[in-house]
């Protein structure tokens, strides 16, 4: 089983799910009006809209072979404030922990939002970071937010790149010769 990735059982259907950057992009396309940030922060305050399509979008990552109208009508029979706590649970398996002190789930999704110093998840961006700068190969829809953060902070950490020049890239020149 893929990291990250958690069972649910629905009436007697034992479901997988995984929250990667594929469902995040999901849930974008869904709700186009809202940031990413709001999208967390929505599920976190137990929008009902934001928790189902959570759970929905993060089944439909692990199971291809699914009746649709189906899942959302067995979704949508769980008790909001259950499925609120299995996509809480998702998120805090899909984020990275801030090593040096306790923080919510919520407030450690906030501070990794504004370490992207940007309005919104620009996921073009950041599969362009994680394909070209970081030269990972595994599919950028099916990464855990955690493993594009950790990479992320390994890549400033070992080209002494502070937050403030975050976008900048460290090339040793003698390499192309």
């Amino acid at each position: 089983m893929l990291e990250g990735t958690i069972g649910i059982q629905i009436d007697k259907s034992i479901y997988k799910m995984r929250l990667d950057m594929g469902c995040l992009k999901n849930m974008k396309y869904i709700f186009e009006k809202h940031t990413v940030e709001e999208i967390i922060e929505g599920a976190f305050d137990g929008d009902k809209d934001l928790v189902y399509q959570f759970l929905i979008q993060a089944i439909l990552r692990c199971n291809d072979d699914i009746d649709i109208d189906m899942l959302t009508n067995q979704i949508t029979s769980i008790d909001l404030n259950l499925a609120k706590t299995y996509v809480c649970y998702l998120i805090s398996i899909s984020f990275p922990k801030n090593q040096q002190k306790e923080e919510s789930e919520l407030a450690r999704f906030r501070r990794l939002k504004s370490s992207l110093n940007r309005e919104d998840w620009n996921f073009s961006d950041m599969e362009y970071m994680w394909h070209t700068i970081l030269k990972r190969t595994n599919d950028f829809n099916c990464i855990l937010p955690l493993s594009y953060f950790s990479q992320i902070e390994s890549h400033k950490k070992f080209n002494n790149i502070n937050n403030g020049d975050e976008n900048t890239e460290i090339v040793n020149g003698t390499e192309y010769f």
